[in-house]
């Protein structure tokens, strides 16, 4: 089983880190440039980088076209998110921008939920998810704690799973990015759990959950969010 790692344009990876794969969160405050610098110097290192790609962000087809070409030479991989913030061009959402063709020869990757989506439900997210398949190769999902959603996004996702978790951290920061990331009901579910709390106690550590996913058959990557630290699982 192997893992990726999910970075911001931000960090900088250690050449140590025990991840390979490692993807580029594209931010709502950041610009293409910033994107595409990034996985330029990722691959100059040795990783194999997957920059996320956000429908909100991109104007046009052109736009689109040339994101393309300024990530080629780096990567033939990539993740499509619609992406935070106001809508900033043509495209309100990922199957919008894929059928502009732009990006036909790259492996594209989608996004999953298992805990919902803010106000959109397992099932109408799982519904989306369907709907754009066809087009995807895999599916990356956002980070949970919740045991039961994740195993049933793995037995009924229709793509190859990059199952997200936290990397180690406190339990102060997994609480902040709990409500960064508007995951808060998975952490609080998790914490109503005496065994979790007497596992949390001196810190957050994902073992068990890797553990537990290890062997499902859909599960393509633990997906890991750095949150800073950039250490192998």
């Amino acid at each position: 089983m192997g893992m990726s790692l999910e970075i911001t344009t931000r960090n900088e990876v250690p050449a140590s880190t025990g991840y390979e794969e490692i993807f580029i969160t594209w931010l709502p405050t950041e610009g293409k440039d910033s994107v595409i610098a990034k996985t330029a110097e990722l691959h100059a290192r040795g990783f194999k980088p997957v920059p996320h790609i956000a429908a909100f962000k991109i104007k046009n087809t052109a736009d689109a076209q040339a994101i393309a070409a300024a990530i080629a030479p780096y990567t033939r991989k990539a993740f499509f998110i619609r992406g935070g913030g106001q809508q900033e061009g043509a495209f309100s959402t990922v199957a919008d921008l894929l059928a502009t063709g732009a990006f036909k020869d790259f492996k594209i990757g989608v996004g999953g939920f298992p805990d919902g989506n803010g106000p959109l439900s397992y099932e109408a997210g799982m519904e989306i998810l369907r709907s754009k398949a066809p087009a995807a190769s895999y599916v990356v999902t956002q980070w949970s704690l919740n045991e039961a959603a994740m195993r049933r996004f793995l037995d009924e996702s229709p793509l190859p799973v990059y199952l997200g978790v936290p990397n180690r951290c406190s339990l102060k920061q997994l609480v902040r990015f709990a409500a960064i990331c508007g995951v808060e009901n998975s952490v609080k579910g998790a914490m109503s759990n005496p065994v979790n709390l007497a596992r949390f106690m001196l810190g957050f550590d994902p073992g068990y959950l890797v553990k537990a996913f290890a062997g499902h058959p859909n599960l393509a990557k633990i997906h890991v969010y750095a949150f800073g630290n950039f250490a192998p699982l």
